[in-house]
């Protein structure tokens, strides 16, 4: 019997209101405002006594939860999170979500082995047709964290290789969201490629996209080399709009750095940068 709205009380079964808090908090992550996503999580958790007990991995609430968590300077309990559902997670979809977090957490961390570790499994020839007939959402995530490795190997032309195909395809099935990710690693695969001049195209492009939406994390998850570029394309700026979103984006970024510096993870630490975004969001 499948699963219905409401209950027999006339109330909305509580699993599809904590799905509408996490994706109330997904929305407030993307526009880092990590307090309310924080808030959203917490109440989508709250309505089930046990959040990880016979709950399938997409509507638990963790993936949002690890992003947050190492947003906040908390990435070690991300992947000890991250790796419990791994342990017990068998179906090839979801088990490809958490990997790609996971490596991504590691490419954040600057272990480059661990997520050689991860691509050389999940594009080896060897691995099993069925394990890689994923949806094709599924495969741009396996692909853009490919291209990430690239970058961060210096690789930026065979990065730009493994991006074109997928920003082709993502601009025939009108994906904004997707072309925006993808032209912000283009800017950064061109960066890696040290070809700066050409970086500012795509980046200018992204900016363009990201600014209606209040798209903030697709940038700032990316790193310092992101702002750096993001620096060079200030004197470009004309619209006040999109230099008003750069400069969010600059100051948002220097939080972060002197918040959130490479220091022993802490409780007090993570609220700190909670208060910082509340205080700047009021």
């Amino acid at each position: 019997m499948s699963r219905q709205q409401f209950l027999a009380t006339g109330e909305m079964d509580p699993f599809f209101t904590s799905w509408a808090y996490q994706d109330l908090a997904q929305i407030a992550y993307e526009q880092n405002e990590l307090a309310k996503a924080q808030h959203s999580l917490s109440q989508a958790l709250a309505l089930r006594a046990k959040p990880e007990e016979g709950v399938h991995v997409f509507s638990s609430g963790a993936l949002i939860h690890a992003r947050l968590l190492h947003a906040c300077g908390e990435t070690q309990k991300a992947q000890e999170m991250l790796m419990r559902w791994e342990r017990s997670t068998h179906f090839s979809w979801p088990l490809s979500t958490i990997q790609v977090l996971l490596a991504r957490l590691h490419l954040a961390l600057g272990n480059l082995p661990a997520v050689e570790q991860w691509a050389q499994y999940a594009f080896s020839p060897q691995t099993s047709t069925q394990e890689r007939s994923l949806p094709l959402l599924y495969q741009q995530e396996e692909a853009l964290l490919l291209a990430r490795l690239h970058i961060a190997q210096k690789r930026g032309e065979i990065a730009l290789q493994v991006l074109t195909p997928w920003k082709e395809k993502a601009q025939a099935q009108g994906r904004g969201r997707s072309v925006l990710e993808i032209q912000i690693l283009e800017a950064l695969a061109h960066a890696a490629y040290q070809e700066q001049s050409q970086a500012q195209t795509p980046l200018l492009q992204a900016v363009k996209l990201a600014q209606p939406e209040n798209y903030q994390r697709l940038f700032l998850d990316e790193g310092p080399m992101m702002e750096s570029l993001l620096k060079t394309i200030l004197p470009e700026l004309r619209n006040p709009s999109l230099l008003s979103f750069v400069r969010t984006l600059l100051r948002a970024f220097a939080r972060e750095r002197d918040v959130l510096s490479p220091k022993e993870e802490t409780p007090s630490r993570v609220s700190m940068a909670l208060r910082l975004h509340i205080r700047n969001s009021s």
